[in-house]
């Protein structure tokens, strides 16, 4: 609160023919478990994670984190550390509104053992696994955590209704190796 900062926003609003205008996005990352600050690495992303718009880290000691981005635009924000899982969310100021700033505290969890993740909509054509757009970020998402964390144990398994088949057990094998 006694620092002063110079920060220049010419790269987001000041392109050739952008009348957008600009809006903060801030906030701070913690811990659910210990409500301590994280240090954490923040991605900013077009709408459906598209192109990279920023990428920064929140403040080691404080948690917090300040980016500035348009109005009138959708954003995917992404936020890893070590330990923890991921978080994303979509982000959108519209373009009437008359706040110039948007506060968000984002709680990270810790990783603990037998965490669940479910990832519907998995449609099944001709014995081959078709990944939409729902899935495949998930499965994104999950593979970034997966670098964070090296040491992680990852164990998938498929529900389904093959009851009826002979080589059921087979097909549902190839589908999770897809």
């Amino acid at each position: 609160k006694k620092d002063i900062f110079t920060v220049k926003y010419d790269h987001l609003w000041q392109q050739k023919g952008s009348t957008k205008a600009p809006f903060m996005l801030e906030g701070s990352i913690i811990s659910k478990t210990s409500e301590s600050p994280i240090k954490a690495q923040i991605e900013i992303y077009t709408q459906y994670g598209q192109k990279l718009v920023s990428k920064i880290e929140s403040n080691y000691i404080t948690g917090t984190y300040s980016i500035p981005l348009l109005k009138g635009e959708s954003y995917q924000i992404k936020v890893y550390q070590k330990g923890f899982l991921y978080y994303t969310e979509e982000i959108t100021a519209k373009s009437t509104e008359n706040r110039q700033v948007i506060s968000k505290k984002i709680l990270l969890e810790q990783l603990q053992n037998n965490t669940q993740f479910v990832l519907d909509s998995i449609s099944i054509k001709d014995e081959k696994v078709d990944f939409n757009q729902t899935i495949r970020k998930a499965l994104n998402e999950l593979y970034q955590l997966m670098l964070l964390n090296p040491n992680l144990k990852i164990q998938l398994v498929l529900e389904t209704n093959l009851i009826k088949e002979d080589n059921h057990l087979v097909i549902n094998q190839k589908r999770i190796d897809e």
